[in-house]
């Protein structure tokens, strides 16, 4: 260990070494200092038990008390270690920064390095230190702790980046890894970047010029969004005349997606400011601008740096206290942010005022830190830049922003580490030289694009469980904060959505079920409590949730972009068992919500079905089966069976749906019983009991929405009406996690192929109205056996 004589000595060196190279006008380079990482002792003591840890600590394997001299110190006077100088000789300049050779398991090119006991060990080369420090954060709760096992390699996986990584055991498991880039450029276009306390401007009009000139799918609108757009009294900040103006419609505007944050004081557009925002110059007056949030400021900015002349930001183009124009700009979120010519994310920012950093002559520099790696071998020597994962933001993890992301087009986001952009053909980073084209021109979690032209269910699914994860300031906002993707997803789908479930798919939709105790969704804005959404939608309720179409997905697609071909095995089916209406508020009148899948699913497969306009069918002589493609759909896309689609634009309605169900069925009485055995070790406990006959008879299982709090609700009588019906292949899902009566529960039947089963939901009254209280699913024949009566339900 240096002394702090030594290092004192040795920065004298360095300093000496920079005036030398300063007077014969070459470049001094600059480290980019990061703050520590967690020391090697921490992540040694985290395994004290074990003897070969600590014969390593009795080495007096630990850090130097400060580091911060060693991440500065200078790259020419750094002695390299046989470790780094394999780590050089692998990346010699004259192989373009490329892994020379393969070795290893599975084909892919990797170097052996040595052992992470090795690096641990290597405590005198500050380039180890910080590998070391990277890979002990990832490292730390690992199950096996015996270091000398795990290989220290260098692997050449893909065409952006390096990785310095650890391997375990003789299967070649692949454990932990950082990816790093050269600084310089070889045969390989994946240079790294040390990014700058402010933006490259110029970098960004590249990118959207790139865009602009090679693209063609970015410049698809989402479905009709933009045939309204005009028509939507929409306001634009106008950068050059600094005040509102109304949208024409044919303008280029950038949007601005952020976080409002804790203070909701800030400055905004109101019916009493609207006409002097209107007059030109109203911006940049000073009781105006002293109260303009900065991440605004900087938006309007940077808009102008872009030469784009008009801005859309919510607190300022939504009058916020006109209750028609604020639903209607809500409303019209797939248009506003699908139709922009970029839109700007502040992922930087945790609130209104910290956004949008590193813009020249308008904001704070940045403090984005990046940590730099030489390695030398002789005379040879380079420099490599660890690539910084995108970290969770509090931008991403609020639900407002979840659809102005997904939305849009094109997104130049402020990050932590940078910037990024994204657009439906490529992606590129501050840190890194190279844009990647995506291979497909697909990205999957962008839904401007094509598959918004036909019913996926599995799309809306995924969307809905990602969006599920986010937080809102006000629970009421759960519908209005999703509403712009699902504006953009009933452009294909018949009926659209019908208080956040799809109506072609009503019955599978409605099996969404709690993953933790739940409570009723209470509008709280007003200072009155009220609870508008209804209690059979997932919107309805507070806590985590997520849907059943995993395992009960419809068999929809046969082959598409990202899954390729999916063999048709019907391993689950559910069919409806009651017709389901919706109630017009101001007739009364009940209206038959489309669930009709089913009808064309049983059609299709056995290839007898009456093709809806847009599908044609094709026979696979070799399988035996039928299959359909939609004129719409790409020709890479094919189905198990055709759905009715909605061509052109949904037709407006005027007509208001009250959040109540109308249904005629049947109903039964079943006793709780304890909650059901889980043992995966991977999932929590969720809210599932056990439901029984009054004889004692094992019925089914049941989701609670709130778990009983003593031993008398526990075994309550519940009041189940019957919604639809099931069954599954006992080979395939009889031991299935995503049944969980099958895999945990011994009492379950399982004589015969199949298990056949019903789906109930568990309801409480209020008046004339029912409430949904939980999901069940019941043994079919013990449901046909029950005393049961029939029942007509508003359900609330």
């Amino acid at each position: 260990m240096d002394t702090p004589t030594q290092r004192k000595r040795q920065l004298q060196v360095d300093e000496k070494q920079r005036k030398k190279q300063a007077t014969r006008g070459q470049s001094v380079a600059v480290e980019v200092r990061i703050p520590p990482l967690p020391s090697i002792d921490s992540f040694l003591s985290h395994y004290d038990a074990d003897p070969r840890l600590q014969k390593l600590k009795q080495r007096k394997i630990s850090l130097p008390s400060d580091t911060s001299s060693d991440r500065d110190a200078a790259p020419s006077a750094i002695p390299q270690c046989q470790l780094c100088q394999r780590v050089a000789r692998a990346l010699h300049p004259d192989s373009g920064y490329r892994v020379p050779k393969y070795y290893g398991y599975m084909g892919l090119r990797c170097v052996k390095l040595g052992s992470w006991e090795e690096l641990l060990r290597n405590q005198d080369c500050p380039t180890c230190l910080r590998v070391a420090e990277h890979l002990s954060v990832n490292f730390q709760g690992h199950k096996n702790p015996r270091l000398e096992e795990y290989e220290y390699r260098l692997g050449d996986y893909s065409s952006t980046n390096l990785e310095l990584f650890l391997e375990w055991g003789s299967n070649g498991t692949l454990e932990h890894s950082i990816s790093i880039r050269p600084l310089a450029r070889g045969t390989s276009e994946a240079v790294g970047v040390l990014i700058n306390q402010w933006i490259d401007v110029e970098r960004v009009l590249q990118w959207i010029k790139s865009c602009d000139t090679m693209h063609g799918e970015c410049h698809w609108n989402i479905s009709a969004s933009s045939a309204s757009f005009s028509n939507q009294n929409t306001y634009l900040i106008s950068v050059s005349r600094q005040c509102l103006v109304r949208a024409n419609g044919g303008e280029n505007y950038v949007a601005l997606s952020y976080v409002w944050g804790a203070s909701f004081s800030q400055f905004r557009t109101t019916k009493a400011n609207l006409t002097f925002l209107q007059s030109d110059g109203s911006l940049c007056e000073k009781g105006t601008r002293d109260h303009l949030p900065g991440t605004i400021q900087r938006a309007m900015h940077l808009t102008s740096l872009l030469d784009v002349d008009f801005l859309w930001v919510d607190c300022l183009c939504i009058v916020q206290d006109d209750p028609i124009h604020a639903a209607s700009q809500i409303n019209s979120m797939a248009s506003i942010y699908s139709n922009s010519y970029l839109t700007l994310c502040a992922a930087d920012g945790i609130d209104a005022e910290s956004g949008l950093l590193g813009i020249p002559q308008c904001s704070a520099p940045r403090n984005v830190h990046q940590d730099v790696l030489v390695f030398a071998d002789g005379p040879t020597s380079s420099k490599w830049v660890i690539g910084m994962p995108r970290k969770v933001s509090v931008y991403d993890e609020r639900g407002w922003t979840f659809q102005e992301q997904l939305l849009s087009r094109r997104i130049l986001s402020f990050t932590g580490n940078g910037l990024e952009w994204r657009c439906a053909e490529a992606f590129a980073e501050e840190q890194n030289l190279e844009v990647t084209r995506f291979a497909n021109t697909i990205v999957d979690s962008n839904i401007v694009r094509a598959d918004t032209l036909w019913p996926c269910l599995k799309k809306w699914d995924r969307l809905l469980s990602l969006y599920l994860k986010r937080r809102l300031t006000y629970e009421e906002d759960i519908l209005r904060a999703f509403s712009g993707i699902l504006e953009s997803l009933s452009s294909s789908m018949l009926g659209g959505f019908f208080f956040g479930l799809p109506q072609q798919f009503f019955d599978a939709a409605l099996l969404w079920i709690p993953e933790k105790n739940l409570t009723r969704c209470e509008d709280m804005r007003s200072g009155i409590v009220k609870t508008p959404l209804p209690s059979w939608s997932w919107a309805g309720w507070k806590g985590a949730r997520r849907s059943q179409i995993d395992p009960f997905g419809l068999c929809h697609e046969r082959s598409g972009h990202v899954s390729g071909y999916i063999p048709c095995q019907r391993l689950v089916d559910i069919y409806p068992c009651v017709t389901w209406f919706k109630i017009d508020m101001d007739t009364l009148e009940k209206v038959k919500i489309p669930n009709d899948y089913a009808r064309f699913r049983n059609d299709g497969l056995l290839g007898t079905i009456t093709l809806p306009l847009g599908w044609s069918s094709s026979h696979d002589e070799k399988h035996g089966h039928y299959y359909y493609m939609y004129d719409n759909a790409p020709r890479i896309n094919t189905f198990w069976y055709p759905i009715p689609t909605l061509r052109g634009i949904q037709p407006a309605s005027d007509r208001q749906w009250g959040p109540i169900l109308y249904f005629k069925t049947w109903r039964g009485y079943l006793e709780m019983g304890s909650p059901l055995p889980q043992y995966d070790e991977y999932d929590e406990a969720l809210p599932i009991y056990s439901l029984n006959t009054s004889e004692g008879t094992w019925a089914g299982i049941i989701y609670v929405h709130h778990s009983p709090e003593s031993a008398s609700e526990q075994n309550q009588q519940c009041e189940l009406v019957l919604i639809s019906g099931g069954w599954f292949l006992e080979k395939h899902f009889g031991h299935s996690f995503q049944v969980p009566e099958s895999f945990y529960f011994e009492k379950r039947p399982h004589s015969g192929e199949f298990y056949h089963f019903y789906h109930v939901l568990w309801i409480e009254w209020q008046g004339n109205i029912a409430y949904r209280k939980g999901l069940g699913r019941l043994v079919q024949k013990v449901w046909d056996d029950l005393p049961k009566d029939e029942v007509e339900i508003f359900l609330g």
